[in-house]
């Protein structure tokens, strides 16, 4: 077992002067959703804390609160949810890096298709923008060296003497002079010759590529007389490729043309962990425990795998994609902003959560409609894939490959009458709400079900294809129309696929689809769903697709309507576990909006017996009173401010402890929850403040009203109060008092109050 690590050390000076927070070095990169994403990634000041919580931001503390010191309260001990897919240790495998290694076996999404027919030609393509002035022989220079920098362009796929595949990545030159073609083309970019012209140029050289003999690209330059920028049409091999590539290569040929230029005099970033080391550190890691361990999930899935849209599910010598039909899809730019914006933020769920669950509310509708059986959905999605934390010290950053993953996620919606939900706002969101939980439940975002299929030949997972394959690509930017030398070309947006016709349907209905933003900077889906035409007709599909957007369109009414100014929350939000559905539907109808459903302590729970015992007693034992006396004007507009902003920052404040639907008491924060303020006027009285405090103590709290604070403000003279704070000991300790205590002199417009240092004793 190795040592354990010391985790760094923030000081608070670092705390303070930081905008988000988080020290620098603290913040953590991310990945998008989708394989390739246009728009910018969000600051750390807006990204959601981890495990998918998503908190609303404390308000400003500047006139309320000081910047408590680290001796004001102890640091809180943060456990990840119960279903974090962080939740098991990566075994340590005694260097911080993985080993590199130029030949590895093939990532398990490449495994999967390399034996289907027509995979020597199954490509991706791309279409740069090229500058003004560029020449064939710079193109070539730059070519050269942007190709040559990355060593799985360079590479082959190989077979070895037992028969399995392998791939090996080169660092040999390249000679790019005889991959690329140029022509001159005679119509405009933005005619409609130019696209059915780049799809013909994208067949043309798929089918001149030969993995086996390490010919994974080809190129066509096209330039235009009525035009000063053309266009480089780039095709290679999806062995090579993946959406993430293909923003590490827009940005590296934008490099090498400023070095050419001279402009910069920078090298090209080195490139990350490159895909051979990353499978053998994949395969190293197949026999480890936390991926063994997922067996029984996928087995699972698997299992509950069963044919949706007729008798049979995909057949791949019957069904391939010269029997697929497609359907193009598009959703409307104001339905598409409500989606990205308003139902995200209501659901605090994801894109994909969204465009998922209204596929498979329009499944079990599309098959209620026939009388067949309620089913959970089984869907094939992507990933991807570059899951860095597997493996310690990869860099997948700067790595050109297909690091796709795929793996079955099981939706279940059967306990929802889909014909009704298709409509029904509420339930919708319900819907999302169950989905979302589903996919933050899958062990690594799924890439463990690949490695344990095809890297790890001890174990033998079934192999069942489900009947509804889709992948959320992300974003893709047009900018502002204008053509930026080596960006995606604006009227060729996007990565384009191309598929031989002998290769086999990936599913009996496949969507694929990403959010296209115009130059009018107005976002839009737009997608394709494949259908096998061997089991599907095209009315069939046609009602699919109707009754997912029409889905669709019932969140946008949840979210604009139903829901409006609401935010939802799911059990994988919530620190507990144990908790169901039917828990949150009676805690959101008696608190509203909840921010987080917390387990208690040992202690808490023995507190909670026995202020439960018996309540015929004359006070509650765990009844805490602290009292503060105050001098000047006593201004309770501010005061209640005060305490606003208090349970704000602490909403642990807020809580009302209850029990499960199992019996086990949790304590449940609401978002919203109002402290009492009560006034008395004690003027001339000697005992004023002894009386209060005589009465509070009497008072109780009904635990599973919230919030278990409530504070009194006693007036002794015209310039002397004395505020006594009533809490459940439940919910603080000694080390908050000073946290709290400072609320009375908030309240002063003329103190500037800071943090006792003094520990309670």
């Amino acid at each position: 077992m190795s040592p354990p690590t010391t985790p760094a050390r923030v000081t608070g000076e670092e705390l303070r002067s930081s905008p988000t927070g988080f020290p620098s070095h603290r913040h953590h990169s991310r990945h998008t959703n989708g394989k390739l994403d246009r728009l910018p990634l969000p600051t750390t000041a807006s990204t959601p804390p981890l495990h998918r919580v998503h908190r609303h931001p404390a308000p400003p503390t500047t006139d309320f609160f000081p910047r408590f010191s680290a001796r004001s309260s102890p640091p809180p001990i943060i456990h990840p949810p119960p279903h974090s897919t962080t939740a098991h240790p990566i075994p340590h495998h005694h260097h911080t890096r993985p080993i590199a290694v130029t030949t590895s076996p093939l990532l398990p999404i490449a495994a999967r298709y390399i034996d289907r027919p027509g995979f020597d030609h199954f490509t991706q393509s791309f279409v740069f923008t090229t500058p003004p002035d560029l020449t064939t022989d710079t193109l070539q220079r730059i070519l050269t060296q942007v190709l040559g920098h990355h060593p799985t362009l360079q590479g082959r796929l190989g077979i070895d003497n037992s028969g399995a595949p392998h791939f090996t990545g080169a660092a040999t030159p390249i000679e790019v002079t005889t991959r690329l073609d140029t022509t001159e083309f005679t119509d405009g970019w933005s005619g409609p010759r130019w696209p059915a012209y780049v799809t013909a140029v994208t067949t043309r050289l798929s089918e001149q590529l030969d993995p086996t003999n390490g010919i994974l690209w080809r190129a066509m330059w096209c330039t235009n007389s009525g035009d000063s920028t053309g266009r480089l049409v780039m095709v290679i091999h999806h062995l090579a490729v993946d959406g993430v590539s293909w923003r590490i290569l827009e940005d590296d040929l934008t490099h090498a043309w400023a070095l050419d230029t001279g402009t910069t005099t920078t090298e090209l970033l080195p490139v990350g962990t490159s895909i051979t080391t990353w499978t053998h550190a994949l395969t190293e890691r197949a026999h480890d425990r936390d991926l063994t361990d997922q067996l029984e999930h996928w087995t699972t899935v698997a299992d509950a795998t069963h044919p949706l849209f007729g008798d049979r599910s995909i057949d791949p010598d019957r069904d391939t994609h010269a029997t697929t039909g497609h359907i193009h899809l598009t959703v409307p730019a104001d339905l598409t902003a409500t989606l990205l914006g308003d139902v995200t933020i209501a659901l605090t769920a994801s894109v994909e959560d969204i465009l998922l669950t209204a596929l498979t509310i329009a499944t079990s509708a599309w098959r209620a409609r026939r009388g067949l059986d309620p089913l959970p959905i089984t869907i094939g999605m992507e990933g991807h894939g570059r899951q860095e934390t597997l493996v310690p010290g990869a860099d997948l950053s700067r790595s050109i490959g297909w690091f796709t993953t795929w793996y079955p996620v099981l939706a279940d919606l059967t306990d929802l009458d889909p014909n009704t939900t298709v409509t029904d706002p509420t339930l919708a969101a319900d819907a999302v709400l169950r989905i979302k939980d589903a996919l933050a439940r899958i062990p690594d975002r799924g890439i463990g079900h690949g490695i344990l299929t095809h890297l790890n030949p001890d174990v033998a997972l079934p192999t069942t294809t489900p009947d509804i394959g889709f992948n959320y690509l992300g974003n893709f930017s047009a900018g502002n129309g204008a053509a930026k030398p080596w960006s995606n070309s604006p009227e060729c947006s996007g990565i384009r696929a191309h598929l031989p016709a002998e290769l086999p349907a990936a599913a009996v209905v496949d969507v694929n689809i990403a959010v296209l933003t115009g130059s009018d900077g107005e976002p839009t889906f737009d997608g394709s769903v494949a259908y096998a035409q061997n089991i599907l007709t095209s009315e069939q599909a046609h009602e699919l697709v109707k009754l997912w957007t029409s889905a669709l369109q019932t969140l946008v009414t949840y979210a604009t309507s139903v829901g409006a100014g609401r935010v939802r929350r799911s059990l994988t939000d919530f620190t507990a576990s144990g908790t169901t559905y039917g828990d949150l539907t009676v805690w959101e109808e008696r608190y509203g909006e909840i921010t987080d459903v917390q387990p208690l302590t040992p202690l808490q729970h023995g507190m909670v017996f026995e202020s439960m015992l018996d309540d015929t007693t004359d006070a509650d034992l765990y009844l805490t009173h602290t009292l503060i006396h105050l001098t000047g004007p006593l201004d309770t507009d501010r005061l209640e401010g005060a305490l606003h902003t208090l349970t704000e920052i602490h909403p642990n404040l807020k809580a009302a402890i209850t029990p499960t639907t199992h019996g086990t008491y949790i304590a449940v924060i609401p978002t919203h929850a109002t402290v009492e303020l009560t006034t008395v006027n004690g003027t001339g009285e000697s005992d004023a403040v002894d009386k209060a405090v005589a009465q509070n103590r009497k008072t109780g709290f009904v635990l599973d009203a919230a919030p278990l604070m409530r504070v009194t403000a006693v007036t002794t003279a015209t310039d002397q109060h004395t505020l006594i704070l009533t809490i459940h000991h439940a919910i603080t300790d000694g080390w908050s008092t000073p946290l709290i205590r400072h609320t009375a002199r908030l309240q002063q417009p003329t103190t500037s109050p800071r943090p006792d240092p003094t520990p309670p004793s």
